[in-house]
């Protein structure tokens, strides 16, 4: 059984192709099957045939060998050319089958179950009617011989008319199996077509209405009631005019809807119509309409609606910007030209490049590039076009010439760029161009200055060379004269010290001496001497320390400026004690490079003008330090008695006295000092004060000294 059903599926297959569509495939197996059951039933009825109708057996053989060609023929895909040679065949047999054997009216059923096979596998009418034709003319005459030679035969072959009629009644089922299928595959085909309408109406971005040609709405989608926020029992009422009048009550002129209904149900419009309609609350749609056509008949309409809102919006801002970019284009400050062609023969230009010409619009859209362009610089805009396009650039900039209608020379930068299309094709040429004539004008000026100054420059510097020998031998002279200068305080202030003090020796030795024989007035005298003596001797100390800061070169070492400010105020410890001195050491460096005698002479002088200048019951020294990026700066802050603004350079001048020597002692020389000191390590001194409310003095060293041996002396530096 198996085998059976095995033979049975690869015949029905039998030249099947994987390309066939699925119609064509069930046709073709219902073919293959009726070609296999015909030649089953041949085997099955042929030695029935020979026992009881011998003069048939020759037309049944040659029956089973044309069941065997179509067979063959189904096999290479000649499926159809197969079908006919069959039915044809078995067609004239059936017809002339009453001349070779008895009665057989169970062969009307073949005529039957031939005609309705034949229908079913061509849809052709043609076809059809053919074989509707030859079945009712084979009908006829198999009827006629039936009744006319098989009669006068009195055998009647019961049992083969019953294996006719079964025969027959297998093929009529594999008939009604082919129905069924055809049924079948025709209700899917519409179920698909069905569903597959129903999703392209809902995925429309459109709203649908399918009316009838009475006004009834036979189908709507969903974006429908969303556009229109259509109620429900309004479109369950499946009536146009009810659902024309809902939506009229939205737009600005309803009439222009209400208008169209009677168009709408019009069986003779077949044009399709359209118009765009405002809703009251600023949105535009546009309402489509076209007709329904069966069998060349008006059987209803689709209605669409189309949200063009936004189109608009898009439509408006982009003639906006259009209006925008052409206000620009003819306002622009420099001339602009838009070409479609190199020559540039078609061409659009703003006002600015015909006024810079001279010539008027209708003049240059007449003239081409060449024709206004200097004849010396017609070959430059070839020249670029042509790098544009092999270095596939879409901008390039040259500097030419153009006439103008006056014959005059316009200088110009001209800007190309090119518009291409999404292929790389040119399609507008853009030049920008801006004059430039003024510009080069004064470029020539410009080069005759600058040529003027190279030689005033030249001049200038034989000048220089002959004033910086001079310099050269000015400051060597200076520098000579300061050395002489220092080496005379020097020796003048280390011998006047002997003289000063046998003078002073003396003074006191008459007063010891002769005190009783001096009177008051005398003995004033005398202590007058004695302190003019020791306030020159104190002075003349002082001149000595000052000359010996500029003598020889210093040794610098890296000095730890806590440690040193803490051992010179040693010597102060005693007057801070005595005067109340509320005296701290902020944040000093552990590590600078200095001469630290020098420095902390500087430290020295100030805290004692801090100490002296200062009339507060309780005295407030701040000494401190912070470092900057190339130097160490150090301060001196006090809340004594101030000093005026105007005093802010003379205070550092040698002897320069702000006060009167019996409010405050001192020669004037200790700030000159500091300055001299601070000075040879390439820093500045400065204060900030205010009257009564105290001083702060500030000074610094340069970083970097580490890297000197030594200090130049002062002579140098003044030098």
């Amino acid at each position: 059984m198996t085998k059976i059903k095995q033979y049975w599926n690869w015949l029905s297959t039998l030249g099947i192709r994987p390309e066939y569509s699925e119609e064509e495939s069930i046709r073709f197996t219902f073919m293959n099957r009726c070609f296999g059951f015909g030649m089953l039933t041949i085997l099955f009825m042929a030695p029935m045939i020979q026992f009881l109708v011998p003069a048939a057996t020759v037309m049944t053989v040659g029956v089973a060998i044309i069941l065997c060609c179509c067979l063959r023929l189904s096999a290479v895909g000649r499926h159809e050319l197969a079908w006919h040679i069959c039915a044809i065949s078995v067609l004239t047999a059936l017809t002339l089958s009453p001349l070779m054997s008895s009665p057989c009216h169970g062969n009307y059923l073949y005529f039957a179950n031939l005609l309705v096979m034949t229908v079913f596998f061509f849809e052709n009418k043609r076809v059809v009617y053919f074989y509707l034709g030859i079945t009712l003319v084979g009908t006829f005459i198999f009827t006629y011989l039936n009744l006319t030679y098989a009669a006068a035969n009195l055998r009647y072959p019961l049992l083969l008319n019953l294996c006719i009629v079964g025969s027959n009644v297998v093929l009529s089922i594999m008939v009604l199996q082919l129905y069924i299928r055809g049924k079948t595959r025709a209700i899917r085909k519409f179920d698909y077509a069905a569903s597959l309408a129903e999703a392209a109406l809902e995925a429309t971005p459109n709203g649908l209405i399918i009316i009838d040609p009475t006004g009834k709405i036979i189908h709507y989608n969903g974006r429908l009631i969303s556009m229109w926020n259509i109620p429900t029992t309004i479109i369950q009422q499946r009536k146009l005019d009810v659902l024309l009048g809902f939506l009229a009550e939205q737009l600005e002129e309803p009439e222009r809807l209400l208008d169209q209904q009677e168009q709408f149900l019009n069986e003779n419009l077949w044009e399709g119509q359209s118009a765009e309609i405002a809703l009251r609350n600023g949105r535009i749609f546009k309402y489509y309409s076209h007709p329904q056509v069966l069998h060349d008949q008006i059987v209803g309409r689709v209605i669409s609606f189309r949200d063009r809102s936004a189109e608009h919006q898009a439509q408006k801002e982009i003639a906006e910007r259009e209006l925008r970019l052409r206000a620009i284009f003819n306002h622009c400050p420099i001339g602009m030209v838009v070409g479609r062609d190199q020559s540039m023969s078609r061409k659009n230009m703003n006002r600015q490049f015909s006024d810079m010409l001279g010539y008027t619009p209708e003049e240059l859209e007449q003239m081409t590039v060449e024709d206004i362009t200097y004849p010396e610089d017609r070959k430059l805009r070839p020249q670029f076009l042509d790098q544009q396009r092999a270095e596939g650039i879409n901008h390039v900039k040259v500097r030419k010439r153009y006439v103008k209608r006056s014959g005059d020379l316009l200088w110009a930068n001209v800007n190309i760029g090119l518009v291409k299309d999404e292929a790389g094709n040119i399609k507008e040429h853009i030049v920008m161009v801006e004059d430039i004539s003024t510009q080069m004008e004064q470029e020539e000026e410009i080069k005759r200055l600058l040529a003027e100054l190279q030689q005033h420059n030249e001049a200038l510097e034989v000048e220089v060379k002959n004033r910086t020998v001079d310099l050269r031998s000015t400051n060597e002279e200076l520098r000579r004269s300061n050395e002489d200068l220092e080496q005379f305080a020097y020796v003048a202030s280390h011998d006047l010290q002997e003289p000063l003090r046998m003078v002073g020796n003396f003074v006191q030795l008459l007063e010891r001496q002769y005190r009783d024989q001096i009177d008051e007035e005398g003995l004033n005298y005398i202590h007058f001497a004695v302190d003019g003596v020791k306030r020159m001797s104190h002075l003349i100390q002082n001149l000595l320390k000052y000359s010996r800061v500029g003598r020889g070169d210093i040794r610098l070492q890296a000095t730890n400026i806590n440690e040193l400010v803490k051992l010179r105020l040693l010597d102060l410890e005693q007057k801070v004690k005595e005067t109340n001195t509320d005296l701290k050491l902020e944040h000093l460096p552990d590590q600078v490079w200095c001469e630290d005698s020098q420095i902390g002479i500087v430290f020295y002088n100030l805290v004692t003008n801090a100490l002296k200048f200062n009339q507060s019951s309780r005295p407030r020294i701040r000494i401190g330090g912070t470092e900057e990026a190339d130097c160490w700066r150090f301060y001196v802050a006090d809340n004594g008695i101030g000093i005026e603004p105007q005093f802010q350079t003379k205070i550092f001048e040698i002897f320069r006295r702000l006060n009167h020597r019996e409010d405050y002692e001192g020669t004037g020389i200790g700030l000159a000092l500091c300055k001299k000191i601070v000075s040879r390590h390439q820093g500045k001194i400065w204060f900030e004060s205010e009257p009564n409310n105290g001083t702060t003095f500030y000074f610094t060293i340069k970083k970097g000294l580490r890297h000197e041996l030594s200090l130049p002396s002062y002579s140098d530096t003044a030098s």
